[in-house]
């Protein structure tokens, strides 16, 4: 009796002493001000506190937090990522789930992607009991998708309890900026029509742009997450924005982010001697664009070209420039003159005492 009793009070030690992983981020907000054109990178740091392997995941949403209600175990269609990056080629693998509750099988789908999208290839649908549903090339366009399966009796391949799963290889416009929403339609044998959207989220939001999107933690490690914030385009005003960290509990942690843009009176005579311009055209380009710069005194001028990673690409300029307007190509190229892939990149012109930044749109 006294043996059960030790036994029972031990395991009950455990089950209290046992942790699940335990996510802690820094900063709790950040608050940006910049002036127009300016950029700023900002950090943000992730640990793992728990005694398990901590997974995350990190979205950027426009304004107020949205949510949208996707529950992915109840879903008749789920996908390997749900977030994107502007410019970005990608394989994204579709997961096909026929859920219903009166034997009916799938027997047609339909995608149609935002002309934003552009499908480059698509696969089957594999693993369904009934056979393979195959995808028709000859009817699709870029941006609608069409597969079919059907038996010798005219039945759906893809049977109630199956998962089918499909690749789809796309193409996203590096100068879109917004959730992209798939609308989707399954037709089942007996007639019945399910539909549905799947979003993608946008891992930028116009003027603020992560490093990545989600990691994994050991107990004890840390991740930093780089946030690069630019002012190029935006006008005067508060701009709002929140990044949701989701958990491997499913726990969701929010951070407000705002972003002040401060007016630059040209006019203003108390403003800097060293004062600055930047800009460019064309805007988006392909492969060249020129930038232009103004300085008001001769100074040293620092001229580069930065990805969306902050990862600085090249530098156009390094010296010492003159008072006076001037001007430079860029050719889409890194330091070592390879052709960079269609994206967003940076160009930050920097003085001893000022930082301007421009967004730019390579597009090809």
């Amino acid at each position: 009796m006294k043996t059960n009793i030790l036994i029972i009070v031990f395991l009950f030690t455990v089950c209290l002493t046992a942790q699940e992983p335990i996510l802690d981020y820094n900063p709790q907000i950040f608050d940006i001000e910049l002036p127009q054109g300016g950029s700023s990178l900002e950090y943000l740091n992730i640990s793992n506190l728990g005694d398990e392997t901590l997974y995350y995941t990190l979205n950027l949403c426009a304004g107020e937090t949205r949510n949208d209600g996707r529950e992915i175990d109840d879903s008749e269609l789920t996908c390997n990522q749900e977030d994107f990056m502007p410019g970005s080629t990608v394989t994204w693998i579709f997961n096909l789930h026929n859920n219903t509750t009166d034997d009916e099988n799938f027997l047609d789908v339909i995608f149609y992607f935002p002309e934003q999208v552009v499908a480059n290839s698509a696969g089957d649908f594999i693993g369904g009991s009934g056979g393979v549903m195959e995808f028709l090339p000859e009817i699709s366009t870029s941006n609608m998708l069409m597969w079919h399966g059907e038996d010798g009796e005219g039945n759906g391949v893809i049977h109630n309890g199956d998962t089918a799963v499909a690749e789809i290889n796309v193409t996203i416009d590096p100068c879109y900026y917004e959730d992209l929403d798939l609308e989707y339609f399954i037709y089942g044998d007996n007639g019945n029509v399910f539909s549905g959207v799947y979003t993608f989220r946008t891992l930028c939001i116009g003027w603020c742009f992560m490093s990545c999107s989600s990691g994994e933690l050991e107990p004890g490690e840390s991740d930093t997450i780089e946030l690069q914030f630019c002012a190029g385009g935006l006008g005067e005003g508060l701009y709002s924005a929140a990044m949701i960290i989701t958990d491997s509990c499913r726990e969701q942690y929010e951070i407000p982010i705002y972003l002040t843009v401060l007016l630059v009176d040209n006019d203003n005579n108390n403003l800097p001697v060293d004062l600055i311009a930047l800009s460019n055209t064309p805007n988006p380009f392909n492969p060249f664009t020129t930038i232009f710069y103004t300085t008001n005194c001769s100074q040293h001028v620092r001229l580069s070209i930065y990805n969306i990673k902050g990862e600085i690409i090249r530098n156009l300029q390094d010296g010492v420039a003159p008072a006076g307007e001037h001007e430079l190509v860029w050719d889409g190229t890194d330091a070592s003159g390879k052709q960079l892939p269609s994206g967003i990149y940076f160009c930050n012109l920097s003085t001893t005492g000022q930082t301007l930044s421009r967004k730019l749109c390579l597009l090809k």
